[in-house]
């Protein structure tokens, strides 16, 4: 919208039945923004059969201005006490 980009998911550690403590989101190797998962996802408790990952969710919003000139992709990491997992998603052209 306007050229910001809002990234929406969840992630969890569904063995250790835990949420990630961090969300990071890069742009290449471009730091954009860090928040604590902050959404409740009721179909990851259902799914996994734990109220613990409730907390799950994620919505961030990066502004155009921060995104850098000819992004193709933005990078979404989970940390989690000693380790993290990463996904990478396209950013859609205007």
């Amino acid at each position: 919208d306007g050229g910001a980009l809002t990234l929406v998911g969840w992630s969890a550690d569904v063995a250790a039945g835990v949420p990630p403590e961090w969300i990071h989101v890069f742009a290449g190797d471009q730091w954009l923004t860090t928040i604590a998962p902050n959404l409740d996802n009721g179909n990851v408790v259902a799914w996994f059969g734990s109220d613990d990952l409730l907390r799950s969710g994620f919505r961030v919003t990066v502004g155009a201005s921060d995104l850098p000139d000819g992004v193709a992709q933005v990078t979404v990491v989970a940390e989690f006490d000693s380790y993290a997992v990463a996904e990478s998603v396209p950013v859609p052209s205007e």
